[in-house]
């Protein structure tokens, strides 16, 4: 009889360590379910930060490419203004230029006439004030 006491002791033995293993097993799982969700919380933070810095990286580099972009169109819309400009200004220019001969040509003959009487002027001072007395 002996070995059924001993038996009947393990079976109460291995009834006693089985409920407790179950109970173990219970909190184990109840701290994986809160580790779990913790894991899954921090992950989606992660997550949505990284979505951020990406948006904000994105935006950053889409506000320069514009920028960029706009100093190029600019640059280039002033090149062709100026190349489609320029020879047509230089031609107004030459024919306001020749108008203004054509308008007062006078002015030629005044510079003439003004250098003429100066020159007349010096003569004549030169020649009074060396001619003996």
């Amino acid at each position: 009889m002996r070995l059924l006491d001993r038996i009947e002791a393990m079976t109460c033995t291995l009834e006693t360590t089985r409920q407790e293993l179950e109970s173990v097993g219970a909190d184990l799982t109840q701290r994986l379910d809160a580790i779990d969700g913790r894991v899954q919380a921090i992950a989606q933070r992660a997550a949505i930060g990284l979505v951020e810095r990406l948006a904000q990286h994105a935006g950053q580099a889409l506000r320069t490419a514009v920028a960029s972009e706009s100093r190029v169109i600019a640059d280039a819309s002033q090149r062709a203004l100026v190349d489609r400009l320029d020879p047509l200004l230089r031609r107004l220019s030459s024919l306001l230029d020749e108008r203004r001969r054509f308008d007062r040509p006078w002015e030629i003959w005044l510079t003439h006439a003004a250098t003429a009487i100066f020159s007349g002027l010096a003569t004549w001072s030169v020649a009074v004030a060396w001619a003996p007395k």
